[in-house]
């Protein structure tokens, strides 16, 4: 198993409470080791499978499927993370992840109320280094309206949104 495979997780979801600092952590090694062509090295021919999965009644149904090679998936995902920097302040965490930037646009910030798709489309975006969703824009948007605030999660889902059109 590679270094990546067992940093994904980290790069994606919240971090545990005893450790608050890992997602960072995890980021800040993606960075420097796709900067510095580690991935390249140790991992080129290693191919990276991602299968996103939906509930659909009693069923599972395949929301998408990726093959790409470790490098390329290192800077897909380095590219996200590139893309969603902003400037901050300083108890804001340097790197957010993908629940934490989808409950900032959810009415009352409750994660049942994520618009649906929405985290397929956003994932399926940042694995194929597409644009991310029109939705995605509209609903950080729509957000700031309501609250009549902008958040740093938002803002930063807002300047990513844009930056790839």
């Amino acid at each position: 198993m590679s270094a990546f495979e067992n940093q994904v997780g980290d790069f994606f979801s919240e971090p545990p409470k005893d450790d608050p600092d890992r997602g960072v952590e995890a980021v800040c090694s993606l960075h420097e080791s796709v900067r510095k062509g580690v991935y390249m090295i140790t991992d080129k021919n290693t191919h990276f499978f991602v299968l996103g999965l939906a509930p659909n009644a009693a069923r599972v149904a395949v929301r998408f499927w990726y093959v790409a090679t470790v490098p390329e998936m290192a800077m897909r995902f380095d590219q996200h993370f590139e893309d969603m920097k902003i400037m901050h302040g300083s108890r804001e965490k340097d790197v957010l992840s993908l629940f934490r930037l989808l409950v900032s646009i959810a009415v009352h910030g409750k994660s049942e109320n994520i618009p649906p798709n929405l985290a397929g489309d956003t994932m399926r975006a940042i694995l194929g280094g597409t644009p991310y969703p029109a939705t995605l824009l509209q609903a950080a948007v729509r957000r700031n309206r309501a609250e009549q605030n902008v958040t740093y999660p938002r803002a930063a889902l807002i300047k990513a949104s844009l930056s790839q059109q």
